[in-house]
């Protein structure tokens, strides 16, 4: 009697992941308290306090530009020091830019914020002088810069809610000359490079840019504007000089630009590290330093811009991203950091850096990627997987009608058909019980020889000499069924005559 039989065969899962986003065990950003580089987000309010706190001790003026403008602490804030007295100015880019900003980049601003926007600008009408025009993306607020208590603030993020508490984004609290400098620009934004002024509710009316005395500051300030890539040239001459690492954050890279080529020529030879966001406009450049060995991180909120080079004790924060708009055309700020505040910025980069929940790999083998789950770009899409240490694909009793087929399928390695979507193993488990034929209740035993002789030579009275065969046979209806005790016996019966008829082998 022949048994069942039990497969089991294990083996590697022969894959190749696209290039994805590995995620990491995650690690909570670890809270910092400096005196200049502020570290915003991690559900920290710091930042956004500084800010609301310095335009409550606001004596003179309230000077603040942002691409958008929905914080309603701020808001509130604003118009009360208007009532007060204060003079209040305002910067932002214009609605058909925003909206253009929302068409585009859907993920960092939804509707909700751009309509309360538009609700700050009914409330704010008449109690500031709002302009605007559609290369305004700078972030900054001054607080009485023309007075010896002057306050300012550079900022990564824009004044919303949401970009002040969730985002990774850096705030700078500015020295009295970086002040300065920076009141100096927002003169020039305001009254030579805006276009608009709100006028009354939900109306902006054309103005005309007027001179402007320069004013002496120390040159703290470096910026994109009508008259000034200085911002471009010093990003430029940081990589040019850097000797040997970099560690840059952007929310936005170019492929295109010269800049982001010039990062691209750096990491062949040098190291840089890179934290961004995941988004399709990204993926180009993405892609292509890491072909360079750049260790590329990021988050999904992430919108700090800057660039740092610790050797050199150099470090730039700004506004802008690595692209055309940005670093050619626009307006934007920057400022340089040295000694303490580097210090600072490099202890929070490299506290995102340990802490980021997503990391860039290159197409490769599932066996080299690691137990978890991974992000796929796939357009503006992510398609999320997890990686798996093993699958096992049990198929259950499979039947077979002759044993010979149960000895091909005993010779074979069982192989899953199963098809991998959500789950990626790495190694594959399956098993299986091979089921032998068995013979028919029903069949009744007759002699060998009618199986060795076709029914044409029966009639033409053809007969065989007569030989034993120890096998017994069995017929049911037209169907002959050879009982085998083992298979084995495939192999002996071969060494008796051909079998002409249709026969089975099965067992008892």
């Amino acid at each position: 009697m022949i048994k069942e039989k039990e497969q089991n065969n294990s083996y590697q899962y022969e894959y190749t992941i696209p290039a994805h986003w590995k995620e990491r065990r995650h690690r909570k950003i670890d809270s910092t308290t400096f005196s200049t580089v502020i570290q915003i987000g991690n559900e920290s309010d710091d930042f956004h306090k500084l800010l609301i706190g310095a335009i409550k001790s606001a004596k003179h003026t309230v000077m603040l530009c942002s691409f958008i403008l929905s914080d309603t602490r701020i808001i509130k804030s604003i118009i009360n020091a208007s009532e007060r007295g204060v003079r209040c100015y305002l910067l932002f880019s214009t609605d058909a830019q925003l909206e253009k900003e929302y068409k585009d980049e859907q993920s960092d601003f939804d509707k909700k914020t751009l309509e309360e926007h538009k609700m700050m600008l009914s409330k704010l009408t008449g109690k500031v002088l709002a302009r605007t025009s559609e290369h305004l993306h700078a972030k900054f607020l001054l607080i009485d810069p023309t007075t010896e208590n002057k306050k300012g603030f550079l900022s990564t993020a824009n004044f919303t809610k949401e970009a002040l508490t969730r985002n990774q984004e850096i705030g700078i609290i500015l020295d009295k000359d970086e002040t300065s400098s920076l009141f100096n620009l927002f003169r020039k934004g305001f009254w030579l490079e805006s276009k608009q002024e709100l006028t009354r509710i939900g109306h902006w009316d054309d103005v005309k840019t007027i001179k402007l005395k320069d004013i002496s500051a120390k040159d703290a300030i470096i910026n994109t504007s009508y008259s000034s890539r200085t911002l471009k040239e010093e990003i430029s001459k940081l990589i040019k000089n850097a000797s040997s690492e970099l560690i840059i954050s952007s929310y936005s890279f170019d492929i295109k630009h010269e800049i982001a080529q010039d990062l691209i020529n750096f990491c062949k030879e040098k190291k840089l590290t890179i934290l961004t966001r995941p988004k399709e406009k990204n993926y180009p450049f993405v892609e292509a330093a890491a072909k360079n060995g750049v260790r590329i991180l990021a988050y999904k909120y992430l919108h700090a811009k800057f660039i740092m080079d610790s050797e050199n004790e150099l470090g730039i924060v700004m506004t802008a991203n690595f692209e055309k708009r940005g670093l050619d055309e626009g307006f934007e700020v920057g400022i340089k950091l040295s000694n303490n505040s580097l210090s600072e910025l490099e202890e929070i980069a490299k506290n995102w850096i340990e802490s980021a929940p997503l990391e860039w790999k290159e197409k490769q083998s599932v066996q080299d990627c690691d137990v978890g789950f991974i992000q796929i770009p796939k357009g503006r899409d992510i398609l999320k997987k997890e990686i798996i240490a093993e699958f096992f694909d049990d198929q259950g009793k499979r039947e077979t009608k002759d044993l010979s087929e149960m000895n091909k399928l005993l010779k074979e390695k069982p192989v899953t058909t199963k098809k991998f979507e959500d789950k990626i193993p790495k190694k594959i488990t399956v098993t299986r019980t091979i089921v032998p034929p068995k013979l028919p209740e029903e069949a009744e035993k007759i002699d060998h020889m009618e199986l060795f002789i076709t029914k044409k030579e029966k009639k033409q009275g053809v007969k065989l000499k007569p030989f034993k065969f120890p096998y017994e046979i069995f017929k049911l209806k037209s169907e002959y069924y050879v009982v085998l005790k083992s298979l084995k016996d495939l192999d002996n019966i071969q060494k008796y005559p051909k079998i002409k008829q249709n026969a089975r082998f099965v067992s008892k």
